[in-house]
């Protein structure tokens, strides 16, 4: 599941995560949307999504019964773009998106945001 609330790159239940042999990097402490503090267990690992492998920081949570979490450090770190839509979710590689708001730009004459912010 990706959480686009979470800042970090995966979230793993403990259970989960120990029978993987993660290398414990340290810990951290999250801020929760209610504002409290929660200490993590922090260790390097891998991820794999359809052949792509990207590597990051890993919270471990001691919570057995919360499943793997993607975060947006993760979208960010593998190169993809989230698309949420009535239609449905949709995952794509950054690239792709890029190369099509250039050609919607261009087609409909749509002057990008950066260049109006330099008109201004």
């Amino acid at each position: 599941m990706i959480d686009t609330g979470f800042t970090g790159f995966l979230m793993l239940p403990l259970v989960s995560a120990f029978p993987l042999a993660l290398t414990l990097f340290g810990t951290t402490t999250y801020t929760l949307a209610d504002g409290s503090q929660s200490p993590k267990l922090l260790a390097h690992g891998t991820v794999d999504l359809d052949g792509e492998q990207t590597q990051g920081l890993i919270v471990l949570e001691a919570n057995a019964s919360s499943g793997p979490l993607l975060g947006m450090e993760f979208l960010k770190r593998s190169n993809k773009a989230l698309l949420v839509g009535k239609n449905g979710v949709y995952l794509f590689d950054d690239d792709e998106v890029v190369q099509d708001e250039e050609k919607a730009s261009k087609s409909t004459g749509k002057v990008e945001s950066e260049e109006q912010d330099d008109q201004s």
